[in-house]
């Protein structure tokens, strides 16, 4: 059978009622689960850990066994901080203060994507049935040329099964090709920007050192030039130049399947009016034969020559009308291609962290909405964590308990919860931010020697006198008020940013900054408020 009409597809269906229905379904749950596809992810991933036996936990559990346990010098095990890990990185996602709601809106139009969204849910139907038409009318085109020899069911599967790969063929170029587009809209803004700026103010070669800017970093180049704005937010190539490669696919893809689709039924066509041509040939040659009711030879070749008019004429029609036919399908089908790039061009982000900026505004209406809902997530996720980590003590208890290393692990486990693991990691973090942050001011040094936020104390130290001992040194000190030092030389909207760190962690860096505990304490309590405010951190230029 190769009858594509939808009656005959209907009763397809009903005659196949448990595949039809089961294919539905997996069409529904694969759709739904790409649509809260994190959520997803992170059930199967918690699913995965307590799995009995090949799960997270019993591998721990068994590699701990292994190795007897030993634990840090935190008191922490190996299994341990790597069960931990596992939910850290979800942790961080939902770890963010009030000011990310505006850092989010901020990097959307530092990018130019303020106003885009994501493809809206009616977008997938609407593909679909786009393909679905295409899949139809490539059904007809190829049909009787997969394979004459199959049976004909198998033939009408093995048809829809072709026509909708090379529909999903090009639905693929199109989509590809029109974020290309909006990816090269964007460069040629910068480029615009870019050629638009004065010589003198403008960069010699467009994204030279622009580094990549995220979400948390938004406000580091707030005064930097629209088009190095852009750059750092998108992935460019090293000239900074516009791609044609997937537009140029999707134009020649489609062109080739347009005419191949005219050629064929073209030849279709050639062919039934070359079968219909020689049937009438057959039929005049029968009709020949001599007879006494024949009309005379002078009448009958008039009629013959009626005949063969009227034959030629009706087979001239048909060609016509098929001929536009078939070239208004090919324009069907490249409207409807054109149609898929145009959704692709309209939706979808260009920017690295568009989309994350996009879901988190689109989510909440405002930042304390936002801050509500991660501290829900995160007191979940710090329970799930908790609840992981009971388990793989649980499956190990055996063992500790024959082991002082064991009693003495088991007898602390209490202290070793999420909670202690998140103050382990803000640690670690803090060390690494003290050290990077000592590293930058050396080579500042080296480069342009004394920084300009510390240049102003120069005067201050060049008029008092050389100290002989500590003791006077501190008397010295104490002859300008602290406050009045701290107004002259620092301004903390301008400052390192000193919220994250401890007293304890303020001493140490009391020397690299040249200022006294006592100074760096009020900074850092300024810069608190500021940041309560949204005026920390400030944009440069701007004085508080």
């Amino acid at each position: 059978m190769q009858d594509f009409s939808p009656t005959s597809m209907l009763a397809l269906m009903l005659a196949n009622q448990l595949a039809t229905v089961s294919l539905i379904a997996l069409v529904v749950a694969i759709i739904v689960a790409a649509l809260n596809w994190d959520k997803v992810g992170y059930f199967v991933r918690r699913a995965w850990h307590c799995t009995p036996l090949i799960g997270t936990v019993a591998r721990l559990a068994r590699q701990a066994k292994r190795e007897r346990g030993t634990p840090d010098s935190s008191g922490w095990s190996d299994g341990e901080l790597r069960l931990c890990q596992e939910y850290y990185t979800r942790y961080k996602k939902v770890d963010k203060d009030p000011a990310y709601y505006t850092k989010c809106r901020d990097y959307l139009s530092k990018v130019c994507e303020t106003g885009r969204r994501t493809s809206p849910f009616w977008v997938i139907p609407l593909m679909a049935g786009l393909l679905i038409l295409e899949a139809v009318g490539f059904a007809y085109v190829i049909g009787p040329f997969v394979n004459r020899e199959i049976s004909a069911n198998n033939l009408q599967y093995l048809t829809w099964s072709v026509a909708t790969f090379l529909a999903l063929i090009s639905g693929f170029f199109a989509h590809i090709a029109g974020h290309e587009i909006h990816h090269n809209s964007l460069i040629k803004k910068a480029r615009h920007w870019w050629r638009g700026t004065p010589t003198h103010q403008r960069d010699n070669q467009i994204g030279k050192d622009i580094s990549q800017i995220s979400i948390d970093d938004t406000h580091n180049d707030d005064t930097a030039h629209g088009y190095n704005k852009i750059l750092a937010r998108i992935k460019t190539n090293e000239t900074v130049t516009v791609k044609h490669f997937w537009v140029a696919m999707f134009g020649v893809t489609i062109v080739i399947i347009a005419i191949a689709a005219f050629w064929v039924r073209t030849e279709q066509l050639n062919a039934m009016e070359t079968e219909l041509v020689a049937g009438y040939q057959i039929n005049e040659s029968a009709k020949s034969a001599s007879s006494p009711f024949d009309l005379p030879a002078a009448s009958a070749d008039v009629e013959k020559q009626s005949q063969e008019k009227t034959f030629d004429d009706k087979i001239g029609a048909e060609h016509r009308a098929s001929m536009v036919t078939f070239g208004v399908l090919s324009v069907v089908f490249v409207a409807i291609q054109f149609i898929a790039l145009w959704l692709s061009m309209v939706y979808g982000f260009a920017g690295l962290a568009s989309r994350d900026a996009y879901e988190t505004i689109s989510k909440f209406k405002t930042a304390d909405e936002m801050i509500r809902w991660m501290d829900r997530q995160r007191a979940a996720i710090r329970d799930h964590a908790n609840h992981k980590l009971s388990l793989l003590r649980d499956n190990v208890s055996s063992y500790d308990m024959t082991s002082n290393d064991g009693v003495n692990s088991t007898s602390t486990s209490q202290g070793r919860s999420f909670e202690a693991f998140l103050k382990l990691e803000k640690g670690k973090e803090d060390d690494r931010a003290i050290a990077e942050h000592r590293a930058a001011l050396e080579l500042k040094k080296r480069k342009d020697g004394v920084s300009a936020e510390y240049q102003s104390d120069t005067p201050l130290k060049q008029e008092a006198p050389k100290p002989q001992s500590a003791a006077p040194k501190q008397a010295e000190l104490t002859v300008v008020p602290t406050d009045t030092v701290a107004a002259n030389t620092v301004k903390p909207a301008e400052f390192d940013d000193l919220r994250e760190l401890s007293d304890e962690e303020l001493e140490l860096v009391v020397d690299v900054y040249l200022l006294s505990l006592e100074q760096l304490k009020r900074i850092r309590a300024t810069q608190v408020v500021l940041a309560k405010t949204g005026k920390f951190p400030a944009q440069q230029g701007v004085t508080v």
